[in-house]
């Protein structure tokens, strides 16, 4: 029998890169091969950002663990950061390749050759991920039944397993608060599962992945895929349901557009005709009487039009709560969110 205890750690996250620009060009006279086969390189450009200092390590996927027996002449990758420092370098062997970056936005450019451009032309939109280091490991919990994980109840400390059985264990979602930071969907935490509760078993569960040739001492490795975070107010505040009736569709937008045009023509109209029809459309608009009274009373003639400017004063002051205003002139501080806007108006009233 042996002695189960499964735990699945999960050390980093990794992001999985698009080039930016990729170029193919023949590389110079000493990289020409025997029977004058003309040696070409693609440079691909990918960027990044590293959200805080960590440790990073670059890899392409579909190139590495391989170098002689690569069907590409070669692979080199250089980071360099914002001011086009180089900041670090590998090639065909990820895991002897980390760099310890500072937070910020970073550029890999990837090196690949061929005697055939046709084969590097289909490297143009070649994957490349970086996988970001985790300050602290972030742990899955483990179940033994289906049931069980679903209510989330008692989970795996340990079990015995008889020789020749087989027991499936169930593993539940990552709390949405321990994604670390910068990973999202498109990227996965990589780590490994270890079975065996004692020492001495995971010690041989190390030696057997060395026998079939896997780099990483993980014994069995566990890629957990990022989905999209729920939805979530806006500054913690909880979410309020919208009010379709009150959303200026189009049409309502542009016939407010069209109202505040018309408004600012009409100072440089001679006739009221214009006047007349807003005033008909749009009663209780006060930026219509307050353009009316400014049209009036810049008039060359206004001495002779003192009557109509009255009136024009009156309808101004008859649309404005001066109760609110006075109140608000009292206030010394005002502790609504909304307070600036409020603010432009009430200025606005109160100097007419």
């Amino acid at each position: 029998s042996s002695d189960l205890a499964p735990c699945i750690n999960l050390k980093s996250w990794v992001q999985t890169l698009r080039p930016l620009t990729s170029k193919i060009k023949p590389l110079g006279p000493r990289d020409v091969l025997p029977n004058n086969r003309q040696l070409y390189e693609i440079i691909l450009t990918y960027n990044f950002h590293q959200p805080k200092s960590g440790e990073v390590t670059p890899s392409c996927p579909l190139l590495c663990d391989l170098l002689y027996e690569s069907e590409f002449d070669s692979q080199l990758w250089i980071i360099f950061d914002q001011n086009k420092r180089q900041m670090g370098s590998g090639d065909a062997y990820p895991h002897q390749y980390s760099v310890k970056l500072e937070k910020g936005d970073y550029t890999i450019r990837l090196q690949i050759r061929h005697e055939q451009m046709s084969e590097l032309d289909r490297l143009k939109d070649l994957p490349f991920i970086v996988a970001h280091r985790m300050t602290s490991t972030l742990s899955l919990d483990v179940y033994e039944s289906h049931s069980v994980a679903l209510l989330g109840k008692k989970k795996v400390n340990s079990s015995t397993l008889p020789p020749k059985h087989s027991q499936p264990f169930f593993v539940t979602m990552l709390p949405d608060d321990k994604i670390p930071k910068g990973a999202g969907p498109g990227c996965y935490l990589a780590g490994s599962l270890t079975l065996s509760k004692t020492e001495m078993g995971k010690k041989a569960g190390q030696s057997a992945a060395k026998r079939q040739k896997k780099l990483k001492k993980d014994v069995v490795s566990v890629h957990y895929h990022l989905v999209p975070s729920p939805t979530k107010p806006k500054n913690g505040s909880k979410e309020k349901e919208k009010d379709t009736d009150k959303e200026k569709d189009i049409k309502e937008e542009f016939a407010d557009a069209l109202r505040d045009l018309k408004i600012q023509w009409m100072a440089k109209l001679d006739t009221s005709d214009l006047y007349n029809e807003l005033k008909e459309a749009y009663p209780n608009h006060l930026p219509l009487y307050l353009a009316r009274l400014q049209q009036l009373d810049s008039e060359k003639e206004r001495m002779t039009r003192l009557k109509e400017i009255i009136e024009a004063s009156n309808e101004v002051m008859s649309r404005i709560d001066q109760t609110a205003l006075a109140v608000y002139a009292a206030m010394k501080t005002d502790p609504r969110p909304d307070a600036a806007t409020i603010k432009n108006d009430i200025d606005r009233k109160s100097t007419r």
